[in-house]
């Protein structure tokens, strides 16, 4: 069984291809949907909230080897713009860590609207996120931003069971 299905194999060969990504936080008390489009769509039973082009998402793609890789998630804005999961996530700031993100790709129809399920295309565990503000200067405006890196399945894999190792798990 490959990864995608004969019907989005279907899709992914047709002349012109219309997908984005979809990304699910799941926060301490609530999930966050999100998606870098304009306008909210519902897709796989959940409202995906727009970030209006404001979001970026970097370290995707396929590995075959071993390392543990990451995904970031970030938004940049105004400070005034933010988004829910923006306050959320820097309220929940302490409990964010260790919480899952999830990485989705999404199929559209030449109006843009969804066309099939969402495809579960990379997760991983939430750390704390990074706030980067920048005051006004001469040239530019005002502006902060956040990025929340998911480290996939593999980052604890190194990690001893009860915090360090001892030399009677060396041998």
């Amino acid at each position: 069984m490959g990864f995608f299905s004969a019907e989005e194999v279907e899709r992914l060969s047709a002349k012109e291809i219309r997908m984005a990504p979809l990304v699910k936080m799941e926060f301490e008390g609530d999930t966050a949907y999100c998606w870098n489009g304009y306008t909210p769509i519902t897709t796989g039973g959940n409202d995906w909230l727009p970030m209006y082009g404001a979001a970026a998402i970097s370290g995707l793609g396929f590995s075959s080897g071993t390392a543990s890789e990451n995904v970031t998630v970030s938004l940049s804005g105004l400070p005034d713009d933010a988004l829910p999961f923006l306050a959320q996530a820097l309220s929940t700031t302490n409990s964010i860590s260790q919480r899952m993100l999830t990485v989705y790709l999404q199929f559209f129809d030449s109006n843009w609207q969804p066309e099939g399920p969402p495809i579960g295309f990379s997760y991983g565990f939430m750390q704390p996120p990074t706030i980067t503000r920048n005051a006004a200067t001469e040239t530019e405006g005002a502006s902060q931003s956040i990025s929340i890196t998911a480290e996939n399945a593999l980052f604890f894999r190194s990690k001893p069971k009860n915090g360090r190792y001892t030399d009677q798990d060396q041998k």
